[in-house]
């Protein structure tokens, strides 16, 4: 009886004398996988301020300057918490192929919306126009009133507010009537 009562006991405690060897070995994997993510947020905060700071001095147009530092803090933020996920022990090979293929799904769905979005980052990089210019992009003719990075807004001659995507604004051939101090007219 005392052999049954042992092996029943046995049998119940040895997932758990597991699972704290598992912990032993794996707890120090933690840790690291901790202070790598506290290291990538630190580093993450530090590269955003550098980037607006160095971005902000050379364009201030549209706030490119935020959405690029954005952009640096969160490529750490990922690279950070990979390789802390690593650390721990997770391969992230199954999880970069489902990713992908997700990805090409995804940007086919959203297309037209990534498409602008690109187009408007462009445009804010390379500001062919800012507020307040006299443009022509396609049969629309005004002044600009905001560039954002889904669309550009236009106040025509009429008073009426058009709002371009900004995929067709990169595409179509733009006049900028201001970009000129004189103009001739036949």
């Amino acid at each position: 009886m005392y052999a049954w009562f042992a092996s029943i006991r046995m049998s119940v405690q040895q997932p758990f004398v597991d699972l704290w060897h598992k912990m032993v070995n794996i707890g120090p994997r933690w840790l690291v996988g901790l202070v790598i993510l506290i290291v990538a947020w630190l580093l993450a905060k530090l590269v955003g301020k550098v980037v607006q700071k160095a971005i902000g001095r050379t364009s201030t147009e549209g706030h490119v300057d935020i959405l690029v530092a954005r952009g640096a803090s969160a490529a750490i933020m990922v690279l950070g918490v990979m390789l802390a996920l690593t650390e721990v022990g997770l391969d992230f090979g199954h999880v970069i192929t489902t990713l992908g293929l997700v990805s090409v799904g995804i940007g086919f769905a959203l297309k037209d919306i990534l498409g602008n979005l690109f187009a408007g980052v462009l445009l804010l990089v390379q500001h062919p126009f800012t507020i307040g210019d006299q443009i022509r992009v396609g049969n629309q003719e005004g002044f600009v009133e905001t560039v954002r990075v889904r669309d550009t807004q236009l106040l025509t001659y009429d008073g009426e507010r058009v709002f371009i995507p900004n995929s067709t604004v990169f595409s179509s051939p733009i006049i900028n009537y201001s970009s000129t101090p004189s103009l001739r007219k036949d």
